[in-house]
């Protein structure tokens, strides 16, 4: 039993140091922003949608990479272009903040 909690509590400490994306997918009346924030992967998303104050805030808390859609239509599909932005954040290459 201890040994599973070592674990999960190593697993937790993972998610917690690993980086956090977003991508602003929309702007709603009233100034709401809608966006995917992922951690780890950007693959693997939930989408939120916050006032703009409120999503600037969630931004700096969580020290988050902003992915932009500058290649949104590359040839490997949907996801290609998140991936691609992160490995170019990730080396250093030329979209790095």
């Amino acid at each position: 039993m201890l040994r599973e909690r070592g674990d999960v509590v190593q697993q937790l400490s993972g998610l917690i140091h690993s980086r956090r994306y977003v991508r602003v997918t929309g702007n709603r009346p009233g100034g709401f922003i809608e966006f995917d924030f992922a951690i780890g992967d950007p693959e693997l998303f939930v989408e939120l949608i916050l006032p703009q104050n409120a999503f600037e805030e969630f931004c700096a808390r969580n020290r988050a990479v902003v992915l932009t859609s500058s290649s949104e239509h590359c040839a490997d599909g949907e996801m290609g272009w998140r991936l691609r932005d992160v490995v170019d954040r990730v080396a250093g290459g030329p979209h790095e903040a």
